[in-house]
């Protein structure tokens, strides 16, 4: 038979953690994430995750909103499904905040109760706070660790890329002393950079390559290879999973720590920083 004292115990840890539930679930802010087919599909779990956990601290509770294609039909589809949508700060993800730009639809003015914030290119003045990418913070990062992983070993690390799509080359080349990095820069001219950079690769022994940016990367997966990829969490699902060494992915725990402050009607603009994660 359970003796009393362990009854009473037991009793108020579930008392307990039925407050704090309740207090999560009521008496905390709200942070709605809002995604969609495309989004879902490459943010990692991770990455809401650490978001979660870090917003706990501020009395934040978040949740993640899913936008069926359907409601990108129309910008009065739009409208009405986003205006079910309620929360201290609304976070748009990149499809609806440049859905939003596209159709000129003032997010800010639609949801009156609360801060929105949206990751786009640039500033705009229809969200209170616009978030704007700076992937050459996770490149860097990604960049400094890598040259440190191979340093003190005889391979070198690959950086390939599309000529003129990404503008901060040099400071990742900046990273690496002179013989660490081979730089492979598709100018255009070749219709098989892909195949004639795999067999240099392979020459040289390396075993990792840096790709920020390729519009054709499913090129490079044609046959089956060895190489091992870091890209962009946009990328990360068109190189086999057994080739995908790390990802450059925004740090929404970080970046959203200040932009939280926002006032409403603000129109302000901050940088959404990036991570590397090795896998």
């Amino acid at each position: 038979m359970m003796k009393k004292p362990l009854i009473i115990a037991i009793s108020a840890v579930a008392a307990l953690a039925i407050v704090c539930t309740l207090i999560y679930m009521f008496a905390f802010r709200t942070l709605s994430v809002v995604s969609d087919s495309a989004f879902s599909l490459v943010l990692p779990k991770k990455t809401i995750r650490e978001l979660r956990f870090s917003m706990v601290f501020k009395g934040i509770r978040v949740r993640t909103v899913y936008l069926e294609d359907s409601a990108f039909d129309s910008p009065e589809a739009f409208r009405t499904r986003l205006m079910k949508e309620k929360g201290s700060y609304v976070l748009l993800g990149p499809v609806s905040s440049a859905y939003a730009v596209s159709k000129k639809i003032n997010v800010s003015d639609l949801l009156k109760e609360s801060t929105v914030i949206a990751m786009y290119g640039k500033k705009s003045s229809l969200f209170d706070c616009t978030l704007v990418s700076d992937e050459k913070s996770g490149w860097i990062k990604a960049s400094n660790a890598l040259s440190s992983e191979f340093e003190k070993t005889a391979q070198n690390v690959a950086l390939i890329y599309e000529n003129s799509a990404v503008p901060y080359v040099q400071d990742i080349k900046d990273c690496f002393s002179d013989s660490k990095l081979s730089v492979f820069s598709d100018d255009g001219q070749s219709r098989l950079f892909a195949s004639e950079t795999l067999k240099k690769t392979d020459e040289l022994s390396i075993v990792v390559a840096m790709c920020p940016y390729y519009s054709r990367l499913g090129d490079f997966f044609k046959t089956t290879g060895t190489l091992s990829w870091v890209v962009d969490y946009r990328f990360a699902n068109a190189v086999p999973k057994k080739q995908l060494y790390g990802i450059v992915v925004p740090s929404l725990s970080r970046s959203l720590k200040d932009v939280l402050k926002t006032e409403k009607g603000s129109s302000s603009e901050s940088k959404l920083e990036y991570d590397y994660e090795k896998l």
